[in-house]
């Protein structure tokens, strides 16, 4: 994900029963157990530094946990009182199994972050699948300003729309672009340069 604190970015979750011929059992979200998978990340508290978190208390609040599939999973959100927020993924009773090879997709958007580069996890807690132990797996993400679209790499931009773009925003001493051996020795960049 662009790490500039105003890009907001969007995974896609894939979570895929890699069985080949058995069927994953699932209690739907009206059990008195319900399958669930709960997802959530390491945040910034104010005040603090956590430089490996997703981004501050705020920016994490703001995220949205949807499925494809709404007729099938359900997404609890996020209440906005805890400390660290947690979506929950329930099946529907419509769903009582993930047959093999099958797939339950979510959209994880609206991420800001304004921390700085580096990995940080998104965590998935997962309880009451039958056959299986309850546990939690941690995915990395990478926060990053720079990124890759295709052939394209973007730099302060979450959509680069040629070889190279530098965002918008990009406007500042700090993000002149240099190229070594064409500044003739002056500290300023080339007005001809865009």
């Amino acid at each position: 994900i662009l790490n500039d604190g105003k890009a907001q970015s969007t995974l896609t979750l894939r979570i895929t029963n890699i069985l080949k011929s058995a069927s994953i059992s699932l209690n739907s979200a009206s059990s008195s157990a319900p399958s669930k998978f709960v997802f959530s990340f390491d945040v910034q508290a104010d005040g603090a530094t956590t430089d490996w978190a997703l981004g501050t208390t705020s920016q994490v609040h703001a995220i949205k946990v949807e499925t494809t599939d709404p007729g099938h999973w359900r997404v609890d959100p996020s209440s906005g009182q805890e400390q660290t927020p947690e979506w929950i993924l329930m099946a529907q009773p419509s769903k009582p199994s993930l047959a093999p090879n099958e797939a339950v997709t979510l959209t994880i958007s609206n991420i800001i972050s304004s921390l700085p580069p580096g990995l940080t996890n998104l965590y998935i807690g997962y309880e009451n699948i039958q056959g299986y132990w309850d546990g939690q797996f941690a995915l990395p993400i990478e926060k990053t300003p720079l990124l890759y679209r295709g052939a394209n790499v973007g730099i302060g931009t979450a959509i680069p729309h040629g070889a190279l773009e530098i965002g918008p925003d990009v406007i500042n001493a700090n993000a002149w672009i240099y190229f070594q051996g064409n500044a003739n020795g002056t500290p300023n960049p080339s007005t001809e340069v865009r």
